[in-house]
C-alpha cells in the first residue's frame, strides 16, 4: 500500500502541477476572489479546516484587527510575481490524510489514506485606489482503495472594489464552484459516489463608514445545480429536485457611540427558490424568510475585537403542511490578541438551514467555536480548535449534536516551502432512530501537507 500510496502521490503532483501551468496561462486576463467555500453542517472534513461550527469561528475578527496566524512574516511570505500592477500568486499543495472513517457510518467503518492535490492562482492589482482580483484553484482527492470516494473540484472567482470617497466604496463578487458533498452531510443520500453539486454566486454590496453612521447594503444570489447518483445496486437516487437559488439582501446601520464602540441594527430578507414546485416527496420547499438584529461592535486598541448580536429570525414554507422555522437569533465573534504571540478566537451563530429529509421543513443550527493560535517560534505555528453544532429538524424532532476538535502545527521552511500537520476527531450524535441511527458517527483524521508557493 504505500508503494501505490507513493506512486499515486507523485502521479498527482505532477498532475497539479500541470494544471497549475495551464491555470496560470488560461486565466492570466481574468481578475478573482472569493469568500469561504460554503459548507454543508455537519460535513467530514479535513481537521484544520472547517469542522462543525468553525464557518463561524472563521468570521471572528472582522475589523482591522489581525490573529497571529494572519500577521504578515516578511522572511517567509511568498513575494508573488510581478507583471506591472499585477501581482500573481501560484502555489499548489500536496496533503497526504489518514481517515477512521471513510463513509462517516455508524457501523462497518472503514479507512483509508488519500491524497490531494489543490493547484491555485492568485490575482491582485496593486493600485492605490479601487482594486480586481482573481483565484482560480483545483482540488484532485484520490483514495488508495476506495475509488468511488476519487473526486475532482473546482473553484474560479472574480472580485472588486470600487473607491468613491474615502470610506465609502462599493464592492462585487463573482464565483463558480464544482463541489462534491461530503459522506457526513445530513443532506448525505449515501449513494455510490458522493453527490455532486455546482454552485454559481454573485454578490454586490455598498458601505459608508467616514462618519458617525456607518451604513452597510449588500445582496447575493447563490444557485446550486445538484446532479443525480446511483445506490451501490444501480438504482438511480434524484438529487435534481434540490436545485434551487437563493437571493439575500441586507442592511446595517451603525452609530459610533464613541471611538472604540459601535451600537447597530441589522435587517436580512432571503427567498429560496426551487427549480421544481414539489420534491420527490410531494412538499413545496420554496420559501422566503427574513432576520432582524440588534448588537454592539467593539475594537480595543490593537487587542480586541469582535460584536454581539441578539434579535429573531423566522423561516417561511410555500407547502402548509411545513411549519415555520422561527426562534431568537442570536450571534457574537470575538478576536483577542492576548499578546504579540497568542492569539484567542471565538463566535456563536444561529441560522435556518435547507435539508432533505422528508419529514421536515428545515433545521435550526447553533453553532459555537473556540480556538487558540499561538506563534511558537517565527516559523513555527500552532492551533487548537474546539466546534459544535446543534441541529434541530423541525416538523421531526430529530436532533443531531456534532463535536469536533483540531489540532494543527505549521512549519514555515523557507518563503516557498511550509508544511503543515493536522489532527483532528468528529463525533455526531442523534435522538434518531432506525435507519436515521446511521445518521450517528466517529471520525478520526490526520493530514501531513506541503505547500510550494511563489
Amino acid at each position: 500500500m504505500a508503494v501505490a500510496s507513493a506512486k499515486l502521490s507523485v502521479w498527482l503532483l505532477s498532475n497539479a502541477c500541470l494544471f497549475l501551468v495551464m491555470s496560470g496561462l488560461g486565466f492570466a486576463q481574468t481578475t478573482v476572489r472569493t469568500g469561504p467555500t460554503p459548507t454543508v453542517p455537519g460535513n467530514v472534513v479535513l481537521p484544520g479546516q472547517d469542522t462543525p461550527a468553525n464557518e463561524a469561528g472563521g468570521q471572528a475578527g472582522q475589523g482591522a484587527l489581525i490573529s497571529v496566524l494572519q500577521t504578515a512574516r516578511p522572511d517567509y511570505d511568498a513575494n508573488g510575481v510581478h507583471l506591472g500592477t499585477l501581482i500573481v500568486n501560484p502555489n499548489v499543495d500536496l496533503t497526504e490524510t489518514f481517515t477512521s472513517n471513510v463513509y462517516a457510518t455508524t457501523f462497518d467503518t472503514k479507512s483509508d489514506f488519500f491524497t490531494t492535490a489543490t493547484p491555485t492562482v492568485g490575482i491582485r492589482t496593486d493600485w492605490d485606489r479601487n482594486s480586481l482580483g482573481a483565484l482560480v484553484s483545483g482540488e484532485i482527492v484520490r483514495y488508495a482503495r476506495y475509488s468511488t470516494e476519487d473526486v475532482s473540484n473546482l473553484n474560479a472567482a472574480l472580485n472588486g472594489r470600487l473607491d468613491i470617497l474615502q470610506g465609502v466604496y462599493a464592492n462585487g463578487n463573482a464565483g463558480y464552484q464544482i463541489l462534491h458533498e461530503p459522506r457526513g452531510s445530513p443532506n448525505a443520500v449515501n449513494g455510490k459516489t458522493p453527490t455532486e453539486y455546482h454552485l454559481a454566486t454573485f454578490s454586490l454590496g455598498y458601505v459608508k463608514e467616514n462618519s458617525i453612521i456607518g451604513i452597510k447594503l449588500d445582496g447575493t444570489v447563490d444557485n446550486y445545480n445538484y446532479f443525480d447518483v446511483e445506490t451501490a445496486g444501480g438504482v438511480p437516487i434524484l438529487e435534481t429536485n434540490r436545485n434551487r437559488t437563493e437571493y439575500v439582501v441586507s442592511g446595517r446601520v451603525s452609530y459610533e457611540i464613541m471611538r472604540q464602540y459601535q451600537a447597530f441594527l441589522r435587517a436580512s430578507g432571503n427567498a429560496r427558490d426551487y427549480d421544481q414546485k414539489f420534491d420527490a416527496g410531494g412538499l413545496q420547499r420554496s420559501s422566503t424568510g427574513y432576520q432582524v438584529d440588534a448588537g454592539a461592535a467593539l475594537s480595543i486598541a490593537s487587542k480586541v475585537d469582535g460584536e454581539i448580536y441578539v434579535g429573531y429570525l423566522a423561516q417561511n414554507f410555500d407547502d402548509p403542511r411545513l411549519s415555520t422555522a422561527s426562534g431568537l437569533g442570536f450571534g457574537a465573534n470575538l478576536l483577542w490578541n492576548v499578546d504579540d504571540l497568542t492569539s484567542v478566537k471565538g463566535s456563536v451563530s444561529r441560522s435556518v438551514e435547507e435539508t432533505i429529509v422528508t419529514q421536515a421543513s428545515s433545521f435550526i443550527q447553533t453553532a459555537v467555536s473556540v480556538g487558540v493560535e499561538h506563534e511558537l517560534l517565527r516559523n513555527v505555528l500552532l492551533s487548537a480548535n474546539f466546534n459544535y453544532a446543534n441541529q434541530a429538524f423541525q416538523d421531526f424532532g430529530r436532533v443531531d449534536d456534532l463535536y469536533g476538535v483540531a489540532l494543527t502545527g505549521k512549519y514555515l521552511l523557507t518563503r516557498n516551502l511550509a508544511t503543515t500537520l493536522n489532527i483532528g476527531y468528529t463525533k455526531k450524535l442523534s435522538n434518531a432512530i432506525g435507519v436515521f441511527q446511521l445518521a450517528e458517527y466517529d471520525q478520526a483524521m490526520v493530514a501531513l501537507r506541503i505547500r510550494l508557493q511563489f
